[in-house]
C-alpha cells in the first residue's frame, strides 16, 4: 500500500504549489460584466443589421420605371388631379395609358372593385400612377362622384 501512497503523493505533489482561486474585487467584476454586455449588444446589432440588409436585398425591385424616384414622371403631381389632365400629360410624353377604375363599396369604402375600361370620365380622380414596361403607364382612378373613395395622397417628390 505504501507504493500506492507514494505514487499518489508523486502525482498530487505539484498541485500543492497552486494557490487557490480568489474572488476578484467587485469593481473588476462589474467592469467585466459591462464589457461582456457591450460585446453581446454589439453582436446583436450587427446581426440585426445584416438580417435587415439581406431582406432588403432579396425583396428590392431594381426595375426602374418612369414613376420611380427621379424618373421622368416622378414629380408631375398627377395624383389627386383629373384623369383628363393626366391622360394629356402622359400622352404628350409618349406613354400609352391603361386605366384601372376603382369603385369603393358602402358602407365605409374599405371594400372595392377594380375594372379595366378602355377609357374613364375626364373628371375621374387619379389615385396612383404605376409604371409598366414598354412605354405603358397604368393609372388608377375613381369616379369624382364616388362618395366612399378616400382622398388621394400624393407622394412627395424627392429633391
Amino acid at each position: 500500500m505504501s507504493d500506492l501512497h507514494d505514487i499518489v503523493d508523486g502525482i498530487v505533489a505539484p498541485l500543492a504549489d497552486i494557490a487557490p482561486a480568489e474572488r476578484g474585487h467587485a469593481r473588476d467584476l462589474r467592469r467585466r460584466r459591462l464589457v461582456l454586455a457591450f460585446v453581446v449588444s454589439m453582436v446583436i446589432v450587427v446581426l440585426a443589421a445584416a438580417a435587415t440588409w439581406t431582406v432588403l436585398e432579396l425583396t428590392a425591385d431594381a426595375t426602374r420605371t418612369p414613376v420611380s424616384p427621379r424618373g421622368e414622371l416622378a414629380c408631375l403631381d398627377l395624383v389627386g388631379g383629373s384623369a383628363g389632365d393626366a391622360a394629356a400629360v402622359l400622352r404628350d410624353k409618349g406613354y400609352l395609358v391603361k386605366w384601372r377604375l376603382v369603385e369603393y363599396q358602402p358602407p365605409d369604402g374599405s371594400a372595392f372593385s377594380a375594372s379595366e375600361p378602355r377609357s374613364v370620365p375626364e373628371t375621374a380622380i387619379v389615385e396612383d400612377v404605376v409604371g409598366a414596361q414598354d412605354g405603358t403607364v397604368i393609372v388608377l382612378v375613381h369616379g369624382a362622384d364616388d362618395a366612399y373613395a378616400p382622398a388621394p395622397r400624393a407622394v412627395p417628390c424627392p429633391e
